[in-house]
């Protein structure tokens, strides 16, 4: 499993091991730079066709839907849209309580 900047667990990871369906995994992983690229990325390489061949495995039940098959592709729509790329940089802004100085001058 794959982890954000602050070493915790990518929401995709997350989503797969709770099996929560109302978990908004894409809204969670777009806060992250570094999940978002990694689960494009790995989207990007798989093809309907790999998809169709498990559905061919002895091993393999059922059988794909449209929705299935094009979910990767929609996944990753989403986390290259600029909305996506915003949280990202919201989310690395970061902030400080430290006290500004400033130098007097003494001419």
């Amino acid at each position: 499993c794959l982890t954000d900047e602050e070493d915790n667990l990518c929401p995709l990871g997350i989503f797969v091991i709770s099996e929560d369906y109302d978990y908004d995994f894409i809204k969670d992983t777009c806060k992250s730079k570094i999940c978002a690229d990694s689960f494009i990325k790995v989207a990007k390489k798989i093809k309907i066709d790999h998809l169709l061949t498990y559905e061919n495995l002895s091993f393999t039940e059922g059988a794909f839907n449209y929705h299935e098959l094009n979910s990767y592709n929609n996944v990753v729509k989403k986390l290259e849209s600029d909305d996506c790329r915003f949280l990202q940089n919201t989310s690395l802004q970061i902030t400080s309580d430290a006290d500004t100085i400033k130098k007097k001058n003494n001419n």
